[in-house]
């Protein structure tokens, strides 16, 4: 999953239930945006910088995480 090896380079600024939540909004958006979770898949890394971009300026909330990154996503 592409946002695990992110979230492993830059883990030590979210706390294990920070990571928890921008986990479960990665997969949501995913979901939201008829993406499934295929290694190597282009798409699925530009979700998973972008979640945590999003996640960097303070959204740890994962529904409206989610929201936030589908909406960047389809604009």
């Amino acid at each position: 999953m592409p946002i695990r090896s992110l979230l492993d380079e830059g883990s030590g600024s979210f706390s294990p239930e920070d990571i928890a939540s921008i986990v479960k909004a990665f997969e949501a958006a995913l979901g939201s945006l008829g993406l499934s979770d295929r290694r190597n898949d282009p798409a699925l890394l530009l979700v998973a910088k972008t979640t945590l971009e999003i996640a960097k300026q303070g959204e740890l909330d994962p529904t409206q995480l989610s929201i936030a990154v589908v909406r960047r996503m389809t604009t």
